[in-house]
């Protein structure tokens, strides 16, 4: 894009999702780096977690247009 070379890598491991991202632009001396990693929580995780404040999971949805859930990989 533009002259900017993009890399992404994704992985997992048993308990967080992970992104490498390396931005490779010609005007910079060298590529920069960025590594992000979120937890990776199962649907009884949250079930307990939000159990211990009193409240209970009445439905899930898939996204922002609340689109039925579909058993992606990112929720047990």
């Amino acid at each position: 894009m533009d002259g900017i070379i993009y890399r992404i890598a994704r992985w997992a491991d048993s308990r967080r999702f992970f992104k490498h991202i390396s931005v490779d632009d010609l005007r910079m001396h060298a590529p920069v780096e960025y590594q992000e990693q979120v937890a990776r929580f199962t649907l009884p995780d949250f079930q307990r977690m939000l159990g211990l404040f009193g409240l209970d999971i009445v439905d899930r949805y898939g996204d922002y247009q609340l689109s039925p859930y579909d058993s992606r990989p990112r929720l047990g």
